[in-house]
């Protein structure tokens, strides 16, 4: 009995023991302590010696972007999880091994139910300690199956991340093409702005010390001064909206916000750099209804739901399953210490059978929901495409009339310039045309700037893949080339053969212009 009593009491302490742990309060410390490891692994280490060019940026984006490796981490998290339900097809095995030991033996007597009296005297069959193993394999025909279609399912799943992925990394793509000219404006205008505001902080105390000498009647000074303040306030607001751009595009290359980088770029660059479409506004359409990762996702989705009525059907027929398994047990009465043993076994639940037709007219109303969905995606595609190309097309014209608007303001400049040193001009009215000029030239800069943010929208909506054949094990000098060479041959070499290859496999009816009535 004492050696009983201890037996029991192992487990009671132990269940004791969990229901009294308590966790410790969060300290300081521990806290600090995580975010010294975070910050620690949260950037990777980058050597940036030279100033970073167009399609580095784009490549260091892809490399490094956090928000781009955690997408990747969840489409590798989902197809690990499809080879985790193709294993749930197969028969389980199980193995156990159990011990018994009893305090006394298992001693039992027999009565006579029509006398009462007892027919034999009190023995026992079993020994006080037993142990047994068991091996067994079983397998559920109906919940294979299921496992089966499952694992089909999770594949498209992964499939769906991935496409997500390929969404994520066309959105990172699309602000760093807008958000580098944005950098570079400022790296360009920083010094002609620091410079501009210096001599108009110079020009405001001169003309305080002029007033304060009587040398210029006070009436003037408030006017010059007002002028002058108002051009210096439309600097410091120009000057602020250009400084967070750098900051951002940090960001997205996974670099520390206060790494001193610089961008392999010149005002020439403002001039040349003009990207362009040369398809017809249909074809990108039609490139856009089969490249967009939304358009893909949406005929993954019309697969799962369409298995939807294979599992209902699986769920109704009979669980069938087979058992086999291999015994042994200590027992020194058994005759026969191991066996195997096989039972088959056949379960209906009944009710299943009465629910198919609702459960199936479910199945149905979801799919018919699921292709109005991907139909009213499609028309949002469509439409998207059109109004992304239209607004790039007028950026466009729109930046070629600023630029040519610039050119009159420098030529203004000069001129001005020019009457200045022939003392025709004074201080504050030669500062306020400078202003004038470094404004405009900002203004041109930012037209630019949209044309690039709209050409970007443009090659998003039109779902072309800045990663495809791309892998973060690549060098980064690896992903530069092939950056280079997928944004550099758009019209000539990326669109036609992505639409040569849609219409090879199908012709694809686009919408046709109707005629105006």
């Amino acid at each position: 009995m004492p050696r009983f009593n201890k037996i029991i009491m192992i487990p009671l302490v132990f269940a004791l023991t969990g229901c009294s742990v308590l966790t410790s309060d969060l300290t300081l410390s521990e806290q600090l302590d995580l975010i010294e490891k975070d910050i620690k692994s949260l950037y990777t280490p980058q050597a940036i010696e030279d100033p970073i060019s167009f399609d580095e940026a784009i490549a260091r984006t892809i490399k490094y972007n956090l928000d781009n490796r955690v997408k990747a981490l969840e489409t590798v998290a989902l197809q690990r999880k499809v080879t985790v339900d193709s294993l749930g097809a197969l028969p389980r095995l199980n193995a156990s091994a159990d011990y018994s030991e009893r305090d006394n033996f298992r001693a039992s007597s027999s009565r006579s139910v029509e006398t009462g009296r007892t027919s034999l005297e009190p023995s026992y069959g079993n020994e006080r300690h037993i142990g047994g193993a068991k091996l067994e394999a079983s397998w559920d025909l109906i919940e294979s199956g299921l496992n089966v279609v499952n694992a089909k399912n999770s594949s498209d799943e992964a499939k769906i991340a991935h496409q997500r992925q390929r969404k994520m990394a066309q959105g990172i793509v699309r602000e760093v093409l807008s958000l580098y000219w944005q950098a570079a404006s400022e790296q360009i205008l920083r010094k002609d702005y620091d410079g501009l505001i210096q001599k108009g902080k110079r020009l405001a105390a001169d003309l305080q010390r002029a007033e304060e000498q009587g040398l210029i009647p006070q009436e003037d000074v408030l006017k010059q001064q007002a002028k002058l303040y108002k051009s210096l306030n439309a600097l410091s607001d120009a000057k602020e909206r250009l400084l967070s751009a750098k900051v951002e595009l940090a960001y997205l290359m996974n670099l520390p916000p206060n790494t001193d980088f610089s961008l392999e770029v010149s005002d020439r660059d403002f001039q040349k750099k003009i990207p362009s479409i040369s398809n017809d506004v249909d074809e990108l359409v039609l490139l856009s209804v089969v490249m967009r990762p939304e358009s893909r996702e949406e005929v993954l989705r019309k697969r799962i739901e369409e298995r939807k009525s294979i599992q209902e059907i699986l769920k109704t027929l009979p669980g069938f399953e087979i058992i086999a398994s291999q015994n042994y047990n200590s027992n020194d009465f058994l005759v026969n210490k191991n066996w195997g043993e096989l039972s088959l076994s056949l379960t209906q639940n009944l009710l299943s059978i009465f629910t198919l037709p609702s459960r199936l007219n479910k199945v149905e109303t979801e799919q018919r929901l699921a292709d109005l969905k991907r139909q009213t995606l499609m028309a949002a595609i469509m439409t998207q495409t059109h109004i992304a190309y239209n607004s790039f097309e007028h950026s466009r014209e729109k930046y070629n009339l600023r630029r040519r608007l610039l050119n009159v303001e420098q030529q203004i400049a000069r001129d001005a310039r020019n009457k200045f040193s022939a003392n025709s001009l004074s201080d504050v009215e030669y500062f306020e045309i400078q202003t004038d000029f470094i404004l405009g030239q900002t203004d041109m800069h930012n037209s630019f700037v949209r044309m690039w943010s709209n050409y970007a929208m443009l090659i998003d909506t039109l779902g072309i893949d800045p990663t495809s054949d791309i892998t973060t094990q690549m060098s980064l000098e690896e992903l530069e080339a092939v950056v280079k060479d997928r944004y550099g041959s758009l019209n000539e070499v990326y669109i036609p053969d992505a639409l040569d290859t849609i219409l090879a496999v199908k012709k694809v009816p686009l919408p046709q212009k109707k005629p105006a009535t």
